[in-house]
């Protein structure tokens, strides 16, 4: 008669003496490259909109019927004439034109806040939207910040030589959700403080000076 020799309880205590399976990690989804029309380089361009770019000039890129003339608050409480391409639309962006501010804007400067838009930076497809994540998957090293309790809150301050060193202006919103992050004596804080990235943080922000 056949002899049982415990072969399948043995390969049942191997089993159960398995290590578990290392948690996968969670895959970043790093964000496509815009198309040329909306492709942004840092102190440079917006598209076709550049350092020289006067409202006749954004009239005829854009049409006259596409600009909207509007009120943006800067820093220290002051509210300068802008000029709003496609207000409340996907490509969405605001322009301040020397023209309009003489005594603020040098040159012309881009603010983009409409989430998931087309306006992305050239090189890395990085715009509002953007998860911290991928930001800082794409810098390829950690980068500070200003925390919570600062005016700007959430602008990074220093992309500590990676990959996007000289893309600004980048901002971060919902900072309040990150109050345990760890400040140094600057108020700055690390994407790479375990609460910062828990916080789901993205970009709500993009400021370009065009020179």
């Amino acid at each position: 008669a056949p002899t049982d020799t415990g072969a399948a309880s043995t390969d049942s205590a191997v089993s159960a003496t398995d290590p578990a399976p290392a948690p996968t990690p969670p895959t970043v989804v790093l964000p496509g490259k815009p198309a040329a029309e909306y492709a942004l380089v840092p102190g440079k361009s917006a598209g076709p909109i550049t350092a020289t770019t006067t409202l006749a000039d954004l009239e005829r890129l854009f049409g006259k019927e596409n600009i909207t003339k509007t009120m943006t608050d800067l820093d220290g409480g002051v509210t300068v004439t802008s000029r709003t391409l496609f207000a409340g639309e996907e490509a969405e962006l605001v322009c301040l034109l020397p023209a309009d501010a003489p005594d603020y804007v040098e040159r012309p400067i881009v603010i983009l806040t409409q989430p998931n838009g087309p306006w992305r930076f050239a090189e890395n497809g990085v715009g509002v939207g953007t998860s911290l994540a991928a930001v800082a998957t794409l810098n390829e090293r950690p980068f500070r910040m200003l925390n919570h309790q600062m005016e700007g809150a959430g602008g990074v301050v220093d992309w500590s030589g990676g990959l996007l060193s000289g893309h600004d202006y980048v901002t971060f919103g919902d900072m309040n959700q990150v109050t345990e992050a760890k400040a140094s004596e600057e108020y700055e804080v690390s994407s790479d403080d375990p609460a910062v990235r828990a916080g789901g943080l993205r970009v709500t922000e993009i400021t370009l000076y065009l020179e």
